[in-house]
Parts: C-alpha cells; structure tokens; sequence
C-alpha cells in the first residue's frame, strides 16, 4: 500500500483520465512550491479551457474547439482528448 501521508495528490477526474496520462500527480511540497504545483498540474496535459479557468493556462497556449458534451458523449468528447494528448 502507497503511503500519501504529507504529501499533495491531483486527482483527474474519471472522465479526463486517459492511458496516455497518469490518472492523479503527486508531490511532496511546502510553502509557495504547493501553489506552484497545483497551477501547472491541476490541468493534465490537454485540460478543459472554460470562461472561467482560461486564465490558469500560460502562453503559448495552443486551443482546439470542438463540442464538448461529457453528459451524452464521453466517448466522442475523450477519442478527441485523446488525439490531442498524442500530438
């Protein structure tokens, strides 16, 4: 069994997680180097950019529109996630 204990765990959720990334990060962290590793990780390597989190992602940034319905297609939605994540 993996101990967590003192330690910082991302969890992606079920519907992000994908083979070609790990399903959570962790680290070991104190002071300003937590904050900094929340902001570069809490995304995963293609995150879901919305009106209200477009500012955690720094430049450049590439941005790729297509429909995103994780209610009714979240096998559509994730085969493109996943094409993304292979570039």
């Amino acid at each position: 069994s993996i101990s967590y204990f003192s330690k910082i765990v991302i969890h992606q959720p079920k519907r992000l997680q994908t083979k070609l990334e790990n399903s959570f990060v962790v680290v070991e962290a104190t002071g300003n180097a937590i904050k900094s590793f929340i902001l570069e990780e809490i995304h995963g390597l293609v995150g879901h950019r919305t009106p209200s989190n477009f500012g955690d992602f720094s430049k450049p940034t590439v941005v790729i529109y297509y429909n995103v319905d994780y209610v009714r297609d979240t096998k559509g939605t994730n085969y493109v996630r996943n094409r993304i994540l292979k570039v």
